[in-house]
């Protein structure tokens, strides 16, 4: 197999750094938890260019998303194809393994489901969905009689979701799921978590349509990246 003339710059390169410091080398011998942010990226992104090789690639496309992982995975494929030296395959790596982080994330503990009781925890499991996006999304959790997670779904998706919710659309959809209670979850992109005239109406519909089914409302919840606001509670935690 012949390497072309700038694979093999970047593979030697790569291959001129210490062992302790090239990231697949350090993945196996340490555990992917002992390589940074950028290492990690440079693992997915495999090579680099002539001129830098995948970890100083890696670094830059980080910095470049002022070295958050959130805002790198909102880049587009395209967006990020016009650096030099990643291509389609690269670009759909990066994104499909921030994508599995997330998913993760939104699993929950493996020891089994456990009770959603307190806005707090609302929080620490929806984060993950709404963290970073610059959208609103309207999040239902519905909750069986003992308060454990049954299911959850996206309800809307746009500027401002308490306009496109139907509470008697939503209560027919807790029927069907056969949910006990259910709690709301929004996010404000603004950052500013206090609730909007139009977010206390809808809480009182939606409150209204599922008490005709016996279905209890116990929170709506709305999140930002740093802070929460809890109906249950009216009040405002900053994480």
């Amino acid at each position: 197999m012949v390497l072309s003339a700038s694979l093999y710059l970047a593979c030697m390169k790569m291959a001129q750094m210490n062992l302790d410091d090239r990231p697949r080398e350090k993945m196996e011998a340490r555990g992917a938890a002992a390589l940074s942010s950028a290492e990690l990226l440079a693992v997915i992104l495999r090579t680099g260019t002539r001129e830098r090789n995948a970890v100083e690639l890696a670094r830059e496309m980080l910095a470049g998303a002022g070295g958050s992982l959130v805002k790198l995975s909102q880049v587009s494929p395209q967006e990020m194809c016009m650096r030099k030296g990643i291509g389609k395959g690269k670009a759909l790596g990066v994104l499909a393994a921030l994508e599995i982080g997330r998913r993760m994330m939104l699993e929950g503990p493996l020891s089994g489901v456990t009770a959603v009781l307190s806005p707090d925890e609302v929080y620490d499991r929806m984060l993950p969905q709404l963290k970073g996006l610059d959208h609103e999304e309207c999040w239902a959790l519905y909750l069986t009689r003992g308060g454990q997670e049954a299911g959850r779904e996206r309800l809307s998706s746009g500027n401002d979701c308490s306009t496109d919710l139907d509470a008697a659309d939503l209560a027919r959809r807790a029927v069907a799921r056969k949910a006990k209670k259910m709690i709301l979850v929004h996010n404000h992109p603004s950052g500013h978590p206090m609730p909007s005239p139009s977010d206390i109406r809808i809480t009182q519909h939606v409150k209204r349509a599922l008490e005709l089914f016996h279905i209890t409302l116990l929170d709506h919840v709305i999140i930002t990246d740093g802070a929460f606001f809890s109906f249950s509670r009216e009040t405002t935690t900053v994480r």
